[in-house]
């Protein structure tokens, strides 16, 4: 029987191809290793759902935290339903909080990783936003170590001008973060440690892309074939 990380490889794989999308992962090693942490990404499109699940397999068993809206958008609601995503309620402090409890002692159990998007709600504006406490109490009172793994910016996406063309995207995965002998009391800096270095990292990746685009002038023509065939994805991401 076909795996359920292959099968999701495989629906993912095409709608990649289709919108032109190249997804470069670094720091493999960082979650190929057979443990129990939290990952905690930046969170900037419905786009980081499709990366997520291109290196859905290296990580073998993960599993991620969801707001519930998602699981009826195509074609990130199939994902997420092929992939068995925790949905939570975000309008309900008591019940996300109850889930994310749930879901900590269960990747416990089963040695799961548990990907977490702290700041929220997407936003693509060229930085990482403030961070929500929630994954942090999770790996403080779990003593679980974080591992971050930044998205570079989707240079070419912009709703506000309706362009999505195809493009590279590099996907970094940070070396682990340690929670050890942390309390409660050490969320708040843990918290901005994190993000701190991911900022650092998201910048880093960001230039490269960059300097990487700058000496690239001519457009070849596959991207604008491409291009053509991405208005229809451009109201979903």
């Amino acid at each position: 029987m076909i795996g359920r990380w292959r099968l999701l490889a495989m629906v993912i794989a095409p709608i990649t191809k289709i919108i032109g999308v190249n997804w470069e992962l670094r720091g493999r090693d960082m979650l190929e290793q057979d443990r129990t942490c939290i990952i905690v990404a930046n969170h900037q499109s419905l786009l980081d759902f499709l990366g997520m699940y291109q290196i859905w397999p290296i990580m073998n068993k993960c599993t991620a935290i969801a707001k519930r809206e998602i699981f009826y958008l195509w074609p990130c609601g199939l994902a997420a339903w092929l992939g068995r995503l925790i949905f939570i309620d975000r309008m309900n402090s008591d019940s996300a909080r109850i889930v994310l409890n749930n879901a900590t002692d269960y990747i416990k159990e089963n040695n799961i990783k548990l990907w977490i998007y702290p700041e929220g709600t997407r936003r693509s504006t060229g930085t990482i936003h403030t961070f929500k406490k929630g994954a942090f109490h999770v790996a403080i009172r779990a003593q679980l170590p974080i591992i971050p793994i930044v998205f570079s910016s989707y240079y070419f996406l912009s709703k506000r001008e309706k362009k999505f063309e195809s493009g590279r995207v590099i996907i970094k995965a940070l070396p682990e973060i340690s929670t050890k002998g942390l309390t409660v009391d050490d969320v708040d800096s843990l918290l901005e440690k994190t993000r701190n270095i991911m900022i650092d990292a998201f910048n880093e990746i960001n230039r490269e892309m960059q300097s990487s685009n700058n000496s690239t002038d001519n457009e070849c023509q596959y991207c604008k074939n491409a291009a053509m065939h991405n208005d229809y994805f451009i109201q979903y991401f």
